[in-house]
């Protein structure tokens, strides 16, 4: 019985590792969505010490749900600030508060869960924190490239 569970698992692996880049990303965000599943993965790379940067990419994909999918932002890598559409203040409130959650669990030096990024990278991060109506849910894409 655990040959065939075992034989199962390896199936979707290669599925996964074999995929395209929408098929991996359709899977990444079905397995976040999944609190179960979320709760095994931390679990394991908490076990490889590396449970900090699971923990960032499950916080950063929960700032990601705060916004809608029809909202149009510029892309992730793009310097010039641009207003998709005004968001409400319980909204904002909302958003600053889970961006400066995420700041002060894994970005500050010396933060409890401190992520290795360069300091390029957070110094890109500040800066989109700052403008977060103009960069919305990419704000902390550049940070999650490596985790």
């Amino acid at each position: 019985m655990n040959k065939g569970k075992s034989a199962k698992a390896n199936n979707c692996i290669t599925e996964f590792l074999n995929g395209d880049v929408d098929q991996r990303r359709l899977y990444l965000k079905a397995l976040l969505a999944d609190d179960i599943k979320i709760g095994f993965l931390k679990l394991f790379c908490e076990s490889q010490y590396c449970g900090e940067n699971m923990n960032f990419v499950v916080a950063t994909a929960k700032y990601r749900a705060l916004f809608s999918e029809s909202e149009v932002w510029l892309p992730w890598d793009s310097e010039e600030p641009r207003v998709a559409k005004e968001i409400d203040e319980v909204k904002c409130n909302e958003i600053e508060k889970t961006i400066s959650s995420i700041f002060e669990q894994f970005l500050k030096p010396g933060a409890p869960e401190e992520i290795c990024i360069s300091a390029k990278t957070l110094e890109h991060i500040n800066h989109r924190m700052k403008e977060y109506k103009s960069f919305g849910p990419e704000v902390f894409k550049e940070a999650r490239i490596d985790p």
